[in-house]
C-alpha cells in the first residue's frame, strides 16, 4: 500500500479591490510558511516579490511571468541572483544595458513584446 502525500494547507485572502501599490488582488499563505500574491489567478506583484518560499528565496513577477527592471527577478536562499525581463532570462550585463536605456513607459512596452 503506497502513502499518498499530505494535501499542501494554505489560506487565500481576497481584497475587496487591488491591492494599491503591489498590484494583486489575492493572498495566498501556505502551512510551510510560502507566501505567493495574486492577480487574477496569476502571480503578480509590482511593489516586490510575488512568491517568498520558506528558505527565503523570492521571485518576482507579474503576470505569471518573471520580471524585475529594479534588481534580480529571483534571489535564490544561497545569494545566487537571476535577471529576467518578461519572462526571459537575461544576464546582470544585459540587464543593465536594456535598464539604462528604457523609459517606464518604453521597458513596458519592450516586456510585452519580448514574451511574445
Amino acid at each position: 500500500m503506497t502513502s499518498q502525500p499530505a494535501a499542501l494547507e494554505y489560506r487565500v485572502v481576497t481584497l475587496v479591490e487591488r491591492h494599491p501599490t503591489g498590484g494583486y488582488d489575492q493572498l495566498v499563505t501556505f502551512a510551510n510558511g510560502s507566501v505567493s500574491y495574486l492577480r487574477g489567478g496569476a502571480l503578480h506583484r509590482e511593489d516586490g516579490p510575488a512568491h517568498i518560499d520558506p528558505s527565503g528565496a523570492q521571485t518576482w513577477l507579474q503576470h505569471d511571468r518573471e520580471h524585475r527592471d529594479s534588481g534580480p527577478a529571483v534571489i535564490f536562499s544561497n545569494g545566487v541572483h537571476e535577471y529576467w525581463l518578461g519572462g526571459k532570462r537575461v544576464q546582470k550585463s544585459e540587464w543593465r544595458k536594456l535598464r539604462a536605456r528604457l523609459t517606464p513607459f518604453r521597458r513596458i512596452r519592450a516586456m510585452t513584446q519580448m514574451s511574445r
